[in-house]
């Protein structure tokens, strides 16, 4: 834990395993990616209390939904992990080489394939996929997030491009 003004280590806490991503959900739990771990790591910073919770399906991007379900992707599909069940629910066929993870206020997930060049929706709630936006051959959009109107936004590693997408239609509308 950082101080917010000058940044100085205030607290830490040793989750046995390098951090590749992090995500504090509503009640202040920080999930951590951890690379070359294969779990999701919980940490209550209070307590320090750590729990770690094996991938069912592998993992790139992380986030949290408004639900407060951890999502992780990777390849072929996206992972929902329930922090009061402590299960996972996998949802198969995310669009090739499921990357990034971004959760909007509405209650969708989106994930980046970088193998296909396309954004999947997925709803946040029952898990089905809602869609599946292509956004132009030879993109391969890693990082993806949204923004303060809800437009999807993909950083693209083939195409050193970022592209804006519209959730309701799915249409790429800049690039």
């Amino acid at each position: 834990r950082l101080e917010p003004v000058n940044g100085a280590t205030v607290d830490t806490v040793n989750i046995g395993c390098n951090p590749y991503g992090l995500v504090i959900d509503q009640k202040g739990i920080v999930g951590a990616q951890g690379a070359g771990c294969g779990q999701l790591i919980r940490t209550d910073p209070k307590t320090k209390n750590i729990q770690k919770f094996a991938y069912p399906a592998g993992a790139y991007g992380l986030n949290v939904d408004k639900y407060g379900h951890i999502w992780v992707a990777s390849g072929a599909a996206a992972s929902r992990f329930d922090p009061k069940t402590f299960k996972w629910t996998v949802v198969n066929g995310i669009a090739g080489g499921g990357r990034g993870v971004a959760t909007s206020n509405d209650g969708y997930v989106y994930v980046a394939g970088d193998g296909s060049s396309t954004v999947t929706k997925i709803n946040a709630l029952t898990a089905a996929i809602e869609g599946k936006f292509p956004l132009g051959s030879g993109n391969s959009p890693v990082g993806i997030a949204l923004d303060y109107d809800g437009f999807v936004w993909t950083v693209n590693q083939g195409s050193t491009s970022a592209s804006k997408v519209d959730p309701k239609t799915g249409g790429v509308i800049g690039k």
